[in-house]
């Protein structure tokens, strides 16, 4: 076992694709069970979506949604990522829910 005074933190640079315009993307991912009707109701092109949370997930290094035929949902990791999101909104004097 490695001490922890060895252990290395991971760094994670998520500073370009961990903003609030991917953070209600994919919120709106999650409530509309699919990437392109996320995309139609955020009026966005559904690539442009795809690739946000691509590069969000690689940027954590997990998987944040299961891409199946009938749709989209969250992984336990993206679940996480929803609960997280809600309560800092719920907290946040300037924010509101969406």
């Amino acid at each position: 076992m490695v001490p922890p005074q060895e252990i290395e933190p991971l760094r994670i640079n998520v500073g370009s694709r961990l903003d609030l315009v991917t953070l209600r993307l994919f919120v709106a991912i999650v409530e509309e069970g699919s990437i392109s009707r996320a995309a139609d109701r955020e009026n966005i092109a559904a690539s442009a979506v795809s690739k946000r949370i691509g590069d969000l997930e690689q940027a954590l290094r997990v998987e944040l949604l299961q891409r199946h035929r009938q749709g989209t949902s969250p992984t336990p990791a993206g679940q996480a990522l929803i609960t997280t999101r809600r309560r800092s909104c719920a907290t946040s004097p300037i924010s509101r829910p969406t």
